[in-house]
């Protein structure tokens, strides 16, 4: 036997599928959990993500603010920064001292952990929101397969699209986040490989719902039906493709193979994205709004990088006239120095 008996309410979840009382059950089944409901956890995800940006932005702003008056103290010849003043570079002092503190070297590259304390408290408290929006909210399953798919299995999927636009907007060196919050790529790097990998572990948490309770149902035979259909077998290159981003992005991998990681990273990113839509192309439209949003900022950043860090900057590039001195050196040792390269 590959399967066993499963009955709710007194239904065979598999036998008695399309019968009235089935249906009844059904509709009962979706008014308790409604399929719309889950789509909210995309958005709880995304704002999550804004508000992380958001207080950054603040903090960036006040920093920027707190350098300009303390210049203009400077020059009025007074830098008593008043009592509201002293509590804030307290403050800033205690945070940057948990924040800063550097976790050890050992633990941090082979568990892929952030190098700082501050970085790993986030990532921590990231973990943590979305585990439970994933694990707590109930049901997890519905009492047969046929009354809708699975509730966790939805609201996990809809959860890693919505970290998408974060994955895309923080892989890049010009990018948005950097822009208004002043924190440099390479600092932003190690949440974009987070977000990378948020998003491989609830594309699993998505698919195990469904091949556990088609399999529970209904054995091998239904699972290689079910997985026959589209909406089933059009998620497996998206998951090959993020496994082949998160695992070719180890560090052992970078080092060593840097050119492999880098072309197979930005292959791999282009298909990811391709398969993704074309899995999710007949989902519910919210869904749809990720991707494009995913797209639009990924697009305007290639397009900001190209054409105003090289295009619109001829004379700080290619065109731009170097001082050059070259040595060359063997049996009788002499110097030919070149003042500009025009020159040759």
């Amino acid at each position: 036997m590959d399967k066993r008996r499963v009955t709710y309410n007194g239904l065979d979840c598999e036998t008695d599928y399309g019968s009235e009382a089935y249906m009844i059950e059904f509709d009962i089944s979706q008014a308790d959990v409604l399929f719309s409901d889950q789509f909210l956890y995309g958005k709880y995800t995304v704002y999550f993500g804004l508000a992380a940006i958001l207080l950054a932005t603040l903090k960036n702003v006040w920093y920027r603010y707190s350098d300009m008056t303390y210049r203009r103290k400077v020059q009025n010849g007074s830098i008593e920064p008043g009592y509201f003043g002293s509590f804030i570079a307290v403050l800033t002092a205690f945070s940057r001292s948990i924040g800063y503190k550097p976790i050890n070297m050992y633990v941090s590259k082979y568990l892929g952990l952030p190098a700082t304390s501050g970085s790993f408290l986030f990532v921590f408290a990231t973990t943590l929101y979305l585990a439970l929006y994933s694990f707590v909210p109930h049901y997890w399953y519905r009492g047969c397969r046929g009354f809708g798919s699975p509730p966790l299995a939805v609201r996990t999927g809809v959860m890693a699209v919505a970290l998408i636009p974060f994955i895309y907007i923080l892989g890049g060196k010009t990018n948005m986040i950097t822009l208004v919050t002043g924190i440099s790529y390479e600092k932003l790097n190690v949440f974009h490989q987070f977000c990378g990998v948020a998003c491989f572990v609830l594309s699993l948490i998505h698919i195990i719902p469904f091949i556990y309770q088609i399999y529970n149902e209904g054995g091998t035979s239904w699972l290689a039906h079910k997985f026959a259909t589209f909406s089933y077998y059009s998620g497996i290159p998206p998951l090959i493709f993020i496994g082949i981003l998160i695992f070719g992005s180890n560090s052992w991998v970078r080092k060593h193979c840097y050119e492999g990681f880098l072309h197979i990273h930005w292959l791999c990113g282009i298909g990811f994205f391709g398969t993704t839509v074309w899995h999710i192309h007949d989902a519910n439209y919210e869904m749809w709004d990720y991707m494009w949003s995913a797209l639009a900022f990924w697009m305007s950043q290639l397009m900001y990088r190209a054409l105003v860090k090289t295009c619109f900057k001829p004379n700080a590039l290619f065109l731009k006239p170097r001082p050059a001195q070259l040595r060359i050196l063997d049996s009788q040792t002499f110097e030919v120095v070149v003042t500009n390269v025009a020159d040759w």
